[in-house]
């Protein structure tokens, strides 16, 4: 199992999607599917919820108390996430990817319910089967990195 941070190679969704859009364009829902990671040593592993972490891998952390697959949509330029599991949205709210951009950040990418400006929820797109994100200035990053974790046998 590997925490999935802000900073991996690839991301790809189940479904191709190409969107022949501006990226600040606003859309109704877009179904993106399950997202799966790649790279050096990593084939294809999808991305799933824990505690609000997002960890890529086949077997979900023992150390979280609410660990789930998730599919995503996109609404707007956010990631949401759902999930068979009524836990994630028993609040009444959804979580949404998030990731930290503020600088020298080396924080795990997650998932959010708050409206909170210390992280980014907005700017996710596809460009082609990768997942990007695009800053203010309209740059494209797909600047994303894995880390094992703590967790024996995986």
């Amino acid at each position: 199992m590997l925490f999935f941070s802000n900073l991996l190679v690839a991301v790809s969704a189940t479904t191709s999607i190409v969107h022949a859009r501006a990226l600040v364009k606003e859309r109704d829902t877009t179904s993106l599917g399950t997202f799966y990671a790649y790279a050096s040593n990593i084939s294809g592993l999808s991305l799933s919820y824990g505690d609000g972490i997002a960890y890529i891998g086949n077997v979900r952390p023992t150390d979280v108390s609410v660990a789930t697959n998730v599919t995503f949509s996109e609404v707007n330029d956010q990631l949401i996430a759902t999930s068979s599991d009524t836990t994630l949205t028993s609040n009444g709210t959804t979580p949404r990817l998030f990731i930290d951009q503020s600088v020298a950040a080396f924080v795990s990418a997650g998932f959010t319910t708050a409206t909170n400006t210390s992280v980014t929820t907005t700017g996710f797109d596809m460009f082609g089967t990768l997942l990007v994100w695009a800053s203010s200035a309209g740059e494209l990053e797909s600047k994303w990195y894995a880390a094992p974790t703590r967790q024996e046998g995986l």
